[in-house]
């Protein structure tokens, strides 16, 4: 290579001198060269002005015979050219280079330039030519620019999606072509299909030659089966079971589950950091000595799996000696800890001879540690000191505190919130400036703000105040959209036609309230309403609440019409999760023959229960409700932790003006636990109780109706419960049929449960899917309903004289959730245990628009 970059100049004419100096510069080229420091140069240009303009052989160390200088090399420079560049700039170039107009040429500083310029990385060829000018030369650089990156492309992915590969890949249009930066991007997208468990993907470059001198990437993919865990062995555990140890860890065996936590993908990080859980479970059991070999990791000969082994030392096994938890001042002395001695070493959940746990030691620091800093004392220091002792495999522990001063909070800083005024923020906050620090109120505060609904998070830090005994906390918010604007149609399967339109701010203005206006039309539903939520009314902890609305709503025998509004006060109660609601509702009611409503199909039977139709009646209803609720939950909106609790009892009586008279009792746990990141496990029961002080018994339209997807799924809708059959007086009309299995009337007492796994399917979209399985039914308690006819075909469960809290009609099931511009969707296939012919399917499908609960 140095001989070529030492070529002769060679006459082409009389007046043109041709420099052949370098084509293209490799690798190896690449880790000879190296450019002079300013000081040589300099030099260098001293000694080059002084030598004679003439022949002479210059020994090449690599051929080791003598090449000829050029007819360049002793001559000044006249000029220097650049030739070629379209996108590069003639300056940039020059910049590159140090030969200048005026300087003496040297072949060196020739090679030396070429060089230079062959490692902007902006050529692929680069020549240098020589033109005499009377005693000097003209010096030109002839470059061909790379080609620039047009578009970067990827075929044949379909298990990694683009977005996926762009966040690894750092080529981008506009760039200049480089084949090192190519080859290098190939090893980063193997590298994410190797966590992603594509061990056997192949990846291949191509250049497609686009106009202007521009190449699109095209980054061909053949993604190959995927490879996954196939077992995971350990050597060495004797006292701890693999299975145990496999529990532990992220990285799992293949197994039925796996397409939900896909956690049989093996990944260098996450194996690592299973490294690190066994180490921690046997430092919980008390092997502190417990090493972890170099895991073995073998592709299977037919290449669909991994096999892993795992070698452990386990070592023996450490009891807690003796158990100390001391308090020392700054100067070291031991004093009395806060509350005595007795109070702080409750909270050390260990004893003398207990097993050494690093968990339990961890949980008693936490505990110790928050005793004190709920005290005031923010920044105590609460360490550990261990001593082992290996003949007696016992390990000393001492606990040692160090309080520091009584800390108050100086300033309370709200940021991230944009919208949401301070003041929304601030009232959640259980904690004010000037009092004294409280970890367990600050954490308590920052569960409220989140509960909101506001904010997609919430995080609180602290930093130094102006004083040690003075902290400042910081609260920052990111916000999340509260309001929505849905206008849409569609179909459901159980309410035929839907159109829907719904104004909804969870945060008006900015001030926490709450404003709802919707309209909803379907086969079996017409909802005109408008909802306005004050929780904090007048700046004071009570809730108010006022709600109008027009309703129509139709069951299986006729059509509930209703119109009014109600009024809310609450207030908690000992704790702000604990609440206390009275709420007054007066809607008149209007009851007749079921019509289908707006978009039914024709054909619909309508039939009026001539047994009990005098509990069809008219007139205004009126009632008073007493309710206490209990929320725990992390987020109000989208909760995925926490519990809702409720019980309620309303009074309808003539006494307020009601046409009716009855009692109503109603109670609701709902329980939300994440399993792990997005999958969350739900659980909702709900148990009701009406009765009547009047001798028909409550009206037939306020009783308790099962069956559908707003309650148990997998069952036609409000099909469950007690039935009555029609009496053989009984004329139906043209072309109508008595039911065999009798009409539903509704039960005075119902119950059901629904538990659903909920996992992400496509998360960026809010699609989700679900498992469940739902059980239910409701019981008639008066007597008269009793006696009426029975239906023609007797099912136990819909028996309106018989009482079985355990005769209970269950279902399981899945679904898919989406929520789309239209609002919350929900596609569920419910399938009946032990299902009734001829009035109940294998498998029963549902959709409708709505949240579950």
């Amino acid at each position: 290579m140095r001989r070529a970059l030492h070529a002769t100049l060679l006459a082409i004419a009389s007046l043109t001198l041709v420099i052949p100096v370098a084509a293209q510069v490799t690798d190896e080229d690449e880790d000879e060269a190296g450019l002079e420091d300013e000081e040589g140069l300099e030099e260098e240009e001293e000694e080059e002005a002084e030598e004679e303009e003439e022949y002479e052989p210059v020994e090449d160390a690599e051929a080791g015979v003598g090449v000829p200088r050029t007819l360049c090399h002793g001559r000044r420079i006249r000029r220097v050219r650049v030739l070629g560049n379209r996108r590069v700039g003639d300056d940039d170039v020059l910049a590159s280079v140090r030969s200048r107009a005026g300087n003496v040429c040297t072949d060196d500083r020739v090679a030396d330039d070429a060089r230079a310029l062959w490692d902007l990385g902006f050529f692929d060829d680069i020549r240098v030519e020589a033109e005499p000018a009377e005693d000097r030369v003209d010096l030109i650089f002839r470059v061909r620019e790379r080609p620039s990156i047009s578009a970067v492309r990827y075929e044949g992915n379909s298990s990694v999606g683009n977005s996926d590969i762009d966040e690894v890949v750092e080529l981008r249009s506009g760039s200049i072509l480089s084949m090192q930066e190519v080859q290098r991007q190939l090893t980063r997208i193997r590298d994410l299909y190797a966590e992603k468990g594509y061990f056997l993907a192949r990846i291949e470059p191509r250049l497609v030659r686009q106009p202007n001198n521009e190449v699109e990437v095209v980054f061909r993919i053949q993604e190959g089966a995927e490879v996954v865990v196939r077992r995971i062995r350990f050597v060495g555990n004797r006292h701890i079971s693999g299975g145990d140890l496999r529990g532990i860890m992220q990285t799992g065996e293949t197994g039925f589950f796996s397409f939900l936590t896909n956690n049989d993908n093996f990944q260098d990080e996450r194996f690592d950091e299973d490294v690190t859980r066994l180490q921690a479970i046997y430092y919980d059991r008390g092997y502190l000595t417990m090493r972890v070999g170099t895991p073995r990791i073998e592709l299977t000969p037919d290449r669909r799996f991994i096999d892993i082994t795992i070698p452990l030392a386990e070592g023996p096994r450490f009891r807690i000696g003796r158990l100390r938890v001391v308090e020392q001042d700054d100067d070291g002395n031991e004093v009395e800890p806060l509350g005595g001695r007795r109070r702080v070493r409750e909270l050390v959940a260990a004893e003398p001879g207990d097993w050494f746990s690093r968990t339990a030691l961890g949980t008693s620091l936490l505990a110790v540690t928050r005793h004190y800093r709920d005290a005031g004392y923010a920044h105590v220091d609460v360490q550990p000191e261990t001593d082992l002792d290996m003949d007696r495999n016992t390990v000393d522990l001492s606990i040692v505190v160090r309080r520091g001063p009584l800390t108050r909070i100086e300033r309370i800083n709200v940021r991230g919130n944009t919208k949401t005024r301070d003041s929304v923020i601030r009232r959640e906050i259980r904690i004010a400036e000037g009092d004294l620090y409280s970890q367990t109120q600050l954490e308590t505060s920052r569960a409220f703000i989140q509960a909101l609904g506001y904010f997609e998070r919430v995080e609180l830090s602290e930093s130094d105040g102006s004083a040690p005994d003075r902290i400042v906390v910081n609260v920052e918010v990111a916000e999340r959209p509260t309001g929505t604007f849905n206008v849409g149609a569609g179909f459901s399967s159980i309410e035929a036609f839907i159109f829907t339109a719904q104004v909804q701010q969870q945060n008006l203005f900015g001030n926490g309230q709450s404003l709802n206006l919707q309209l909803q039309l379907s086969g079996l539903r017409q909802l005109v309403q408008i909802q306005f939520v004050e929780p904090y009314f007048f700046g004071t902890d009570w809730t108010f609440a006022i709600e109008l609305f027009k309703t129509v709503r139709q069951f299986s025998s006729f059509t509930r019409d209703s119109t009014g509004g109600s009024l809310s006060f609450g207030h908690p109660i000992f704790d702000r999760r604990l609440s206390l609601f009275a709420q007054y509702r007066a809607d008149y009611v209007q009851i007749g023959p079921r019509t289908g409503g707006f978009g039914a199909g024709q054909g619909l039977f309508q039939l009026n229960l001539l047994p009990i139709e005098n509990n069809f009646r008219n007139g205004l209803q009126s009632s008073l409700r007493l309710t206490v609720t209990w929320d725990s939950r992390d987020n109000r909106i989208y909760p995925q932790n926490g519990l809702y609790a409720s019980w309620s009892t309303e009074v309808a009586d003539e006494v307020i003006g009601s046409a009716t008279s009855w009692v109503r009792h109603r109670a609701f746990f709902r329980w939300y636990w994440e399993l792990f990141s997005g999958v969350v496990l739900k659980m909702n029961t709900e148990w009701g109780l009406i009765a009547s002080r009047q001798a028909p018994g409550p009206p037939v339209f306020e009783r308790f109706y099962l069956g559908g997807i707003f309650n148990v799924r997998g069952f036609p809708l409000n099909s469950l419960g007690p039935r009555v059959g029609v009496p053989r007086t009984y004329a139906p009309p043209d072309g109508a049929i008595v039911p065999q299995f009798g009409e539903p009337v509704g039960g005075n007492m119902q119950l059901y449960y629904n538990l659903e796994l909920e996992f992400p399917i496509i998360q960026q979209v809010g699609i989700r899917g679900v498992i469940f399985t739902d059980g239910g039914n409701a019981w008639n308690l008066d007597n008269y309903i009793c006696q009426l006819p029975q239906p023609s075909e007797y099912v136990s469960s819909s028996d309106p004289c018989r009482v079985d809290l355990f005769d209970l009609r269950t279902s399981w099931g899945f679904g898919i959730r989406w929520i789309s511009p239209l609002g919350p969707l929900r596609f569920e296939w419910g399938l009946p245990f032990m299902r009734i012919p001829g009035r109940e399917q294998d498998i029963d499908f549902q959709f409708t628009i709505g949240n579950f609960f």
